[in-house]
């Protein structure tokens, strides 16, 4: 959708996530090399045309000659999802709390890379492929992969709950819950005859017998 797009662009998440992919190509010929075989084998491997066995032994050459090699192919295929999501999220899931979110992910993993580059740390390369990923994706499930239905007084009456427990309060508000169904689940056929649909029976005993098990319920006793 157009006005998804503008907002992965307007809101800074394109420019971000490009800044990691640039960072990430000035690492050493060897590195870059090897993660794009690692790249090509996996969909090579999805798509059905490389053997597992093949796929793994690509895998373990390649990270032989570049150990970070498969933590910076997961990186540059998580943050190039960032598009997709806020392209497939609901209009209410695409608001700035949520861009904020993501972005400070995203700066988080830039950053640490950038670290890198600047001091050798290998702990910086650690927090960017490892920590700062886990916390990419964390953001990413707070901002896209829970989802409440609004709520709509027409289609679901606020209940408001009741403490008095008298026989004829019980049955207002056993009405107002059955009602809420019916306006929930159209074509609901809880009734409220006699006792209420929705509560169980008292189970008073249990008498085993041979090869059976039978349950009793005893009457309901009238209140004075």
């Amino acid at each position: 959708m157009p006005e998804d797009h503008d907002t992965y662009r307007e809101s800074g998440l394109a420019a971000q996530v490009e800044s990691i992919e640039a960072t990430v190509r000035r690492f050493d010929e060897t590195t870059l090399a090897a993660a794009e075989r690692i790249r090509d084998a996996e969909k090579r491997y999805v798509e059905g045309t490389l053997a597992h066995p093949d796929a793994v032994a690509v895998f373990d050459a390649a990270s032989s000659e570049a150990p970070h090699a498969a933590g910076l192919v997961a990186l540059l295929s998580s943050v190039r999802h960032v598009q997709y999501s806020i392209e497939s999220a609901l209009p209410e899931q695409v608001n700035d709390t949520n861009i904020v979110r993501i972005a400070a992910a995203l700066r988080f993993i830039d950053n640490e890379l950038n670290k890198y580059f600047a001091d050798s740390d290998p702990g910086h390369l650690t927090n960017a492929c490892d920590t700062g990923l886990q916390s990419f994706h964390q953001a990413l499930r707070r901002s896209f992969g829970y989802w409440k239905m609004g709520q709509d007084p027409a289609r679901w009456p606020p209940v408001t709950a009741d403490l008095d427990l008298r026989p004829e309060r019980r049955d207002i508000l056993t009405g107002k819950l059955l009602a809420a169904l019916r306006g929930w689940i159209p074509g609901s056929r809880a009734s409220s005859a006699g006792r209420s649909a929705l509560a169980p029976p008292t189970i008073t005993a249990t008498s085993i017998s041979a090869g059976s098990c039978r349950t009793r319920t005893s009457p309901k006793r009238s209140t004075p």
